[in-house]
């Protein structure tokens, strides 16, 4: 399935695997099926994989392998995957849609034209995929959003977005795993993604699903890693 890939040299010792498909869906799946082939065969003078929405970067060893060299050997590696989605894990996270928790609220019904009902109905009815991880330690881009969702981010960002925060931004959600500056329009609160994954020795990998499931404030707040 390698026709649907293209290798670019990327500095003097990085490969990147580009991913060229129909939809970010589609190459998200891609991606995950690449780095699953990475776990059962990975060769020495590969030094580093990092994945993305829609590549795969691999740095190697320039003085084990010639760019030329890998790039015919990843071709040979890789030949074998398929569209098949990968199935990854599944987790079901709290999240506390009460106005305090949801200081965006407002802005989203005016970008969607929808009720406060239905921004949380579309919300909790989507399996979302981990798309990717990044940006800061234990944050993952959870996707897509029903177009009808899809909000613009913040002109302005917030100096702080507290831990646990779950906001909006295009087509994506996230949660905010740490304290951190964010323009993402903030609809709910759940855990500390961070530190649950830190606990229960996790991580959360693309390919993964998230959903959510409602609580109260009250049942929110009683949460160990609210």
């Amino acid at each position: 399935m390698t026709d649907s890939m293209t290798f670019l040299p990327y500095g003097e010792q990085t490969v990147l695997i580009q991913v060229h498909k129909d939809s970010l869906q589609a190459a998200c799946g891609q991606v995950a099926s690449i780095m699953k082939a990475f776990e059962h065969h990975r060769e020495d003078y590969i030094t580093e994989i990092v994945p993305a929405f829609d590549s795969v970067m691999v740095k190697y060893d320039f003085r084990a392998i010639s760019f030329d060299t890998l790039v015919e050997a990843l071709t040979v590696n890789l030949s074998n995957l398929t569209d098949n989605e990968v199935a990854g894990k599944q987790y079901q996270l709290p999240i506390c849609y009460d106005g305090v928790y949801a200081p965006d609220m407002e802005i989203v019904c005016q970008q969607t034209g929808l009720s406060v009902d239905e921004v949380i109905d579309q919300h909790l009815q989507t399996n979302f995929t981990v798309m990717m991880t990044g940006f800061m330690p234990g944050f993952a881009y959870l996707g897509e959003l029903p177009e009808t969702l899809a909000v613009a981010r913040k002109t302005v960002p917030r100096v702080r977005v507290e831990a646990g925060s779950v906001g909006l931004a295009g087509r994506m959600t996230g949660i905010y795993s740490t304290d951190s500056p964010g323009g993402w329009q903030i609809i709910g609160k759940s855990i500390n993604l961070l530190q649950f994954q830190l606990d229960q020795d996790i991580r959360l990998s693309t390919g993964d699903h998230i959903s959510f499931h409602r609580v109260s404030a009250t049942e929110f707040q009683n949460n160990p890693y609210s």
